[in-house]
């Protein structure tokens, strides 16, 4: 559920309310897991995602650190970590250009998918020096998508990585594993 603090959300803001359940603006680890267990990560997965996404970036969203390790919708900005596809701005805003340059640069043509070869590509290339908290984050990020996409083709597409870069994909997955869930029920 969208946060109620601002009425114009960043495409990173977008992506990141998903998680906050309640609306409030603050992120728990524990919406966070519940977040990833309504887009269809085992428990395991959406654990570890709790913990690694909270410890390594609660910091940078809260004026003090916290050691609840929440995190601020409106404030993601300032978590945002060096070695990754700078398709968000500085601002936390989406980049249309930069997100199309690096498909244009790491994949294959047409341009409009992206294999897990290519992923490890692109993150070397993007890779800063001695960065390695923004190396470790940005492997974390996009394994996340990539198994959250699991695409049966092996190449995710261009147009879900970028739902994925402003939520829209999240609230789609939620959607789908509960009519899944419903189904099954019956």
């Amino acid at each position: 559920m969208p946060s109620k603090f601002k009425i114009q959300q960043t495409p990173l803001e977008k992506h990141t309310a998903f998680f906050d359940t309640d609306g409030d603006g603050i992120i728990w680890p524990l919406d966070t897991f519940a977040g990833c267990r309504a887009i269809g990560f085992n428990l395991l997965t959406a654990a570890l995602s709790a913990i690694i996404i909270h410890s390594g970036l609660s910091w940078a969203t809260m004026r003090f650190p916290d050691p609840l390790f929440r995190l601020r919708v409106d404030k993601m900005e300032k978590a945002m970590h060096g070695s990754d596809s700078t398709s968000y701005t500085a601002q936390g805003d989406f980049d249309e250009t930069r997100f199309d340059h690096t498909f244009e640069l790491y994949t294959q043509p047409p341009h409009t998918s992206m294999s897990f070869g290519e992923v490890i590509t692109m993150l070397n290339g993007q890779r800063n020096a001695y960065d390695f908290f923004g190396s470790f984050a940005a492997l974390f990020e996009w394994l996340a998508m990539y198994l959250l996409l699991w695409p049966a083709d092996g190449l995710m597409k261009k147009e879900d990585i970028r739902a994925i870069y402003d939520g829209s994909l999240f609230y789609t997955l939620a959607q789908s594993q509960n009519a899944s869930k419903s189904k099954n029920n019956e």
